[in-house]
């Protein structure tokens, strides 16, 4: 038996979709997401009709807007200028307010002090100049150890030949100044050499003139009375400048005394404040 052809079983034809929008806002619109945009609505249509989509099938999840990162970048950008540009003036600001040493210590520490109340650097000094001094010499020079530096005995290497009447010399520098810790062989020696000081305190009334009278005074602890005697010479070589210093004694230690000289013009602009406020310091 011949079969009549019949009328085809095949599908009819969908409308071809119309076409999809493209988003707003800047970057290109791709093939894959026009194909996705065109699944997205054809499954809304068979919704719409009461059918099921195929199984399996998932509408895809589109992808956020550009404006959402554009809008993140540009906080972060904003945040970090932000910290640029008033950090620094917050600092400045905290200085105004309550001062540089509102600061960590930690970043600019002092020197520990030790166990006499001294900086480091002086209760270093006065431990290493404390070793060229003993006997009662060592309590006249105290005072003055933590501040004096390149001290040197007599018997030392480059070390001068004593004059006949010493038994002991230390000279040591403080800046620009010498100072000299002298113990004599007997107490006339010590008080022909006072009775030299004298007489270069009259000499200073030309050499260097402001010195004061020779006096008694006690120290700058106050317990220790002397002769106090401003003197001032010149040497006898060509050409040798004028130098002025400071002689003082003690009660009860008849064969010390110390001085403190330095150059009239070049070491103290012919003054004898400096010299004596020093003294009145550490002497």
């Amino acid at each position: 038996m011949s079969v009549q052809p019949g009328p085809s079983h095949q599908p009819a034809p969908q409308p071809f979709p119309q076409a999809v929008p493209q988003p707003p806002g800047p970057g290109p619109w791709t093939a894959h997401d026009a194909r996705t945009a065109q699944a997205a609505q054809l499954w809304q249509q068979e919704r719409a009709a009461g059918r099921e989509a195929p199984q399996g099938w998932q509408p895809r999840i589109e992808p956020s807007s550009p404006k959402r990162g554009r809008l993140l970048t540009g906080l972060l950008v904003g945040l970090f200028v932000g910290l640029v540009v008033f950090a620094p003036a917050g600092y400045f600001v905290g200085d105004l307010l309550f001062g540089t040493d509102s600061k960590s210590d930690a970043t600019h520490a002092a020197p520990s002090p030790s166990s006499t109340g001294l900086p480091a650097y002086e209760a270093t000094q006065a431990e290493l100049n404390r070793k060229k001094f003993e006997g009662d010499l060592a309590v006249m020079a105290e005072p003055w150890l933590p501040y004096l530096s390149r001290c040197v005995k007599n018997g030392e290497p480059g070390t001068p030949k004593l004059p006949g009447n010493e038994q002991v010399r230390i000279t040591c520098q403080l800046d620009n100044m010498a100072v000299y810790f002298v113990q004599f062989k007997t107490a006339e020696d010590r008080s022909q050499e006072f009775l030299t000081r004298k007489q270069q305190n009259v000499d200073a009334q030309q050499l260097a003139p402001g010195a004061s009278t020779p006096t008694r005074k006690a120290g700058a602890s106050g317990k220790n009375d002397g002769n106090y005697v401003e003197f001032a010479f010149k040497p006898a070589n060509a050409g040798a400048q004028t130098y002025v210093g400071i002689w003082w004694d003690r009660d009860g230690a008849p064969l010390l005394a110390a001085r403190i000289e330095a150059a009239w013009v070049a070491g103290l602009d012919q003054k004898w404040e400096p010299l004596r406020d020093i003294w009145q310091r550490r002497g």
